[in-house]
Order: C-alpha cells, then structure tokens, then sequence
C-alpha cells in the first residue's frame, strides 16, 4: 500500500510547439493552469486546497512534453482529483493572472541566465538549423509573452493540443484498482476529445511540427563539424563531442545510449576513460543520451586537466579510434552489452521503492513511448 497517493499528467506537447513568434507559450501555459478553472475559479484554490490536504505538486514543460504531477494523503485523493483534473478540461486562462505569469516565466529566465548547462542548451538550440523543430527558445520572456494577443495564442494552444489523444494519466494510491479507475473515469472523462496531433500543425498556432519517428535533422552537414568555444560562468575545463543519430527512442529495449556509456566509462583499462585518464588528459568522462521523437543526440563529456586543454585534438582522436574499434568488436560489445543487463537486473531487484512523485511521473513519461505493461514497470 502507497504511503501517500498522487497523480500525473504527461501532455505530449512541448515547447517545440510554440508559435514562432511567440515562444514560451507552452511554459506560460503551464503556469497559467494553476490560476482557476470554470470550476474552481479562484486562482489560489488549487494550491491552498493541496496544501491544506497535505500534498505539494508542481509542473514543468520540455521539448517536447509537459508535466503536470502532485502527491497527497491517500485520503484526500479524490477531492484533489476533482480540483486538478480541471486543469486539463476548462481552465479559465483569465486576463487577470496571466501578467502575474508571465513575470513568474521571465523570474525563472533569469535564474537560467547564469546556468551553465542552461547557457549550453539554449546555445545548441540557436545553432541549429532555423526551420528545424529544435531550433527554439523553450522558457519564455517578458520579451516574447508581453504582447496584447497572448490570450488568444494560450487558447489556440490549449485548444489544439491539451486534448485526450495527446495525455498520458498515471494514478497512485492505497485504494483498490477499482476504485482509482473510477476516479479517472468520473473525473477526466470530460478532457476534450479529438485525434493526436503527432503528424499534424495547427494553422492557427504556426508551429513547426514533425511526424512523431521521422528523422529530421537539426544540424545538417553544413552546420556540423564546427569547434564552438564557449565562455562559462562558473569556473570549468570542459570539452562534449555531440553527435546527432537518427531516432532511438522507439528503440528503447536495445539500450544504446547506456551500452556506450557503459563501454566508454567503465574502469577496465581499455575504456575510453581508462585510455584517456592513463594520458593525464582527462579527471572525469560522462556519457549523455537524449532523445526526442524525430533524433537521438549522443554527447560524450570530459573534464579537462591542463594538459588535457592543450590536447583537444588527441582527445578527439582516441574518441573516434575507440569507436571505430567498436565497429570492429561485435563480439565485445555482445558480451559487455550482457554484463550490463546482468548488472541492470540485479539493481532492479533490489532498487529502493521510488517516491510517489518519481513512480507517477516517469512512468506517466513512458507512456508517450509503450504502452508495454512490463516495459512500464520496468522503468
């Protein structure tokens, strides 16, 4: 039995979604929420309500996702139900609250502003080519929100994309599956209906959409193979080599990204790490897999020593032999890719019970990808 309950809600639409001409409209959506719904009008209900039932919630907006989650005293699951599913079936995107909003999205761009990983991200999205989903700015300003249509632009979005076919809805808690099921029926049946609109684009919203599978490259070949040099805040020697493949994520059993990393990182003396770090170039080497529906970016990171800064290019060269050496090594890559399930089952048995808000929310996550009930528990 589930020490506290919760719920969550993965809309399968993100900020590459966004009006070009009015990015961040997904994440001021989000915000914009939490402010009332035809039903419980008052912009503070919600959060006072979840609070006073002793529960915590929150959002956040990716790519090509939203995330919508909370968790409560088992008991109170229901009354909160009745509160957060209208979210998803008549917010009231009132006038009054989406200043308010729009000043919390520009709040959290500037808190971004002297991130690191931040600055790097938005930088691989400008860098890419301009009709490309990718190339978007994901947060939102008072720059590109503060405009007398933004109401309408909200509208259009909800409209277009927060709609059954596009929502993923994970239930958690001490009742009986019975009875979670009839709370989702009784209170997200009303969620507007329509089809998907994976390989679609609303006219209206003037995004740029991609068929959900299809290779679309962000760096085609004349925006590759370029050297960018990038003046950080905080005080770091780093060098990421990051590739672009076509899509993996329907891929998901074969575990590419973690059978490199695995490969590439392990302490045994051929890894690229151990190579690397005999060399006096490298402290630490990490591995980094993402994947959206139309590429798989693949990065590998290493954090220089001095010596390391002044032999870029030899790092470069030992990264490439090591992967040619792959290519050439099937026989070792089965048997390091049958160590690494060995290793994956055993901290799967005895992984630690997640949190409420990790079980609902990754696996609400998944199901964008499966609907495999053992792939799902699985993750």
């Amino acid at each position: 039995t589930a020490e506290t309950a919760g719920a969550a809600m993965v809309v399968g639409s993100g900020s590459e979604r966004d009006p070009r001409d009015r990015q961040g409209v997904a994440h001021l959506l989000e915000h914009m929420l939490f402010q009332g719904s035809v039903k419980y009008p008052s912009p503070t209900e919600y959060k006072t309500f979840l609070a006073a039932s002793g529960g915590s919630g929150n959002a956040f907006t990716t790519d090509q996702f939203t995330q919508f989650f909370f968790t409560v005293l088992p008991e109170n699951l229901e009354a909160v139900l009745d509160r957060w599913s209208q979210f998803f079936i008549a917010p009231t995107l009132n006038y009054t609250s989406i200043v308010s909003s729009i000043q919390a999205v520009n709040n959290e761009f500037l808190k971004n502003v002297p991130q690191d990983d931040r600055r790097l991200q938005q930088l691989q999205h400008h860098l890419s080519a301009e009709d490309s989903a990718y190339h978007h700015f994901s947060t939102g300003n008072t720059e590109t929100l503060s405009h007398p249509d933004i109401r309408d632009r909200l509208a259009a979005f909800y409209t277009t994309y927060y709609k059954a076919p596009e929502m993923r809805l994970v239930l958690l808690g001490s009742q009986s599956l019975d009875v979670l099921q009839g709370y989702a029926e009784t209170y997200f049946t009303a969620a507007p209906k329509g089809s998907t609109t994976a390989t679609t684009t609303s006219t209206e919203v003037k995004s740029r959409a991609v068929p959900v599978g299809a290779w679309d490259e962000p760096f085609p070949p004349n925006l590759t193979g370029r050297w960018i040099t990038v003046q950080t805040v905080s005080d770091v020697r780093q060098v990421t080599f990051r590739f672009t493949i076509k899509p993996l994520q329907a891929r998901y059993r074969a575990q590419v990204g973690e059978l490199l990393s695995y490969l590439m990182n392990t302490k045994y003396h051929k890894s690229l790490y151990s190579v690397l770090k005999a060399l006096g170039l490298i402290s630490s080497l990490s591995v980094s897999t993402e994947h959206l529906s139309y590429v798989t970016f693949f990065g590998v990171t290493v954090s220089l020593t001095e010596a390391g800064l002044s032999n870029i290019a030899e790092i470069g060269q030992q990264l490439f032999e090591f992967v040619s050496l792959l290519r050439e090594s099937p026989e070792q890559c089965r048997s390091s890719w049958e160590q690494m399930v060995a290793l994956s089952n055993l901290t799967f048995t005895f992984q630690s019970t997640p949190s409420t808000s990790d079980f609902v929310g990754n696996t609400a996550q998944a199901m964008l990808v499966t609907t495999d009930i053992e792939d799902l528990l699985g993750n």
